[in-house]
């Protein structure tokens, strides 16, 4: 896809002397939102579950806090964002039921 659109822009460079060409069409960019009271126990290991996700994955994955929100942005080709995308919300949901019988428990 790449070359065909560089060889139809004008005063493209000869097929030769063309850079390799790394398309972003390519890749995929998943956002998955973290619950503030999840985000300190998924992320708060020094990053090693998310080192491991990007390791199994593939994916490499961002993680962005503000104003109490944390969300992950995950980005690579479309099966590692998915599989990433599946094992972080398996995780979050994981949490989230052990926090939530933590605290019918108590």
């Amino acid at each position: 896809i790449c070359e065909v659109l560089q060889g139809l822009m004008p005063g493209s460079p000869s097929r030769s002397t063309r850079p390799q060409c790394l398309s972003p069409l390519d890749e995929e960019t998943i956002k998955v939102d973290v619950p503030a009271h999840i985000a300190q126990r998924l992320l708060g290991d020094g990053g090693t579950w998310m080192r491991a996700l990007e390791k199994k994955t593939g994916a490499r994955i961002v993680v962005r806090q503000d104003h109490g929100r944390c969300q992950l942005e995950m980005s690579g080709q479309p099966e590692q964002v998915i599989e990433a995308e599946q094992l972080a919300e398996e995780a979050v949901r994981n949490l989230n039921a052990s926090a939530s019988a933590a605290a019918l428990a108590a």
